[in-house]
């Protein structure tokens, strides 16, 4: 088509096409992103989670949101989607809600690879090292549930050595035999050594823990801000692509309909009865109107120069 001759307007279409592409990158770069939901805190996409295995994480994210305020989300997937592994693990983590005191391990069952996210307040924590210690030599040989469930007590431990706590309570621990025996013994036991322990922790502590949750609960509204100003910023964006593809798109057709009415005009525009009848793209071009006139006039002011 000669139209495609005139390079500003093949400038224009590289344009659009270019503004489309990004565009729908931007707004579609989360579609991958797994349904995940803040206060779920295992989303097993890949199906290689038991039922036991979610339970035991609900159990263990009881105890560390009570003792730390803190949670480790579990995410399996069968595949990145082309993403990169720390870009999809960050913007994951950042869907789930999840802050400065939390953690999410993230199993790429068909890339054979695992990943332990934290947040900004563990500056010192190796997340290679548990990894290697807790998830891998599991992980690696197919058994998930076992890879999941052996590293809460790695988190719980790296926890109370952080904050100096005496660390999970009983009702975070899967139930087993383990589990039982050390509840029977404690029930057996000294409960009123038990309930004394507690009081005191609760006075001692009390201060503590009111600090450490006004600061939290400061960060996760600071967070929650940060969310929505993101989200604001990102409808905006939304918003201002769109004109500018609508703009585009009019000076694209305009353009289109303007070279197609003056070939047309040039062939048939002293013709009573033309053998051709011009079919504008945009209704508002049809023959007769004052664009049309517009059209000609340019077209022979320019013929003439």
């Amino acid at each position: 088509m000669k139209i495609f001759r005139n390079y500003w307007v093949a400038w224009v279409i590289a344009i659009l096409v270019a503004v489309g592409s990004v565009s729908f990158g931007v707004l579609t770069a989360d579609a991958d992103l797994l349904p995940v939901k803040s206060g779920k805190w295992v989303c097993d996409s890949a199906g290689v989670l038991s039922e036991e295995t979610e339970q035991a994480v609900a159990k263990y994210n009881d105890s560390f949101d009570q003792d730390y305020n803190a949670y480790v989300a579990v995410a399996t997937v069968d595949n990145m989607k082309g993403w990169e592994p720390d870009d999809y693990a960050a913007k994951l983590f950042n869907k789930w809600k999840l802050y400065g005191n939390d953690f999410m391990l993230l199993l790429d069952v068909g890339g054979k690879q695992s990943y332990l996210y934290h947040g900004s307040n563990y500056t010192d924590f190796d997340h290679s090292a548990y990894l290697d210690s807790f998830v891998n030599p599991s992980f690696t040989v197919g058994d998930y549930d076992k890879a999941v469930i052996e590293l809460m007590p790695g988190v719980a431990t790296y926890l109370e050595q952080l904050h100096g706590t005496e660390g999970m309570t009983d009702s975070a621990v899967p139930e087993g035999e383990e589990a039982e025996g050390a509840a029977s013994s404690a029930d057996a036991g000294d409960t009123s050594k038990a309930d004394a322990a507690a009081g005191s922790t609760d006075t001692g502590d009390a201060s503590k823990a009111d600090a450490s949750g006004s600061a939290d609960a400061a960060g996760k509204d600071d967070q929650t801000k940060a969310e929505t100003g993101a989200k604001k910023s990102k409808a905006w964006v939304a918003v201002l692509v769109l004109v500018v593809l609508l703009v585009l798109l009019f000076v694209v057709l305009e353009e289109l309909d303007r070279s197609r009415y003056r070939s047309w005009y040039r062939r048939y525009g002293d013709e009573e009865n033309p053998d051709m009848e011009f079919r504008p793209i945009l209704p508002w071009h049809r023959p007769g109107s004052r664009w049309c006139e517009r059209c000609v006039d340019r077209g022979s002011s320019g013929s003439r120069r």
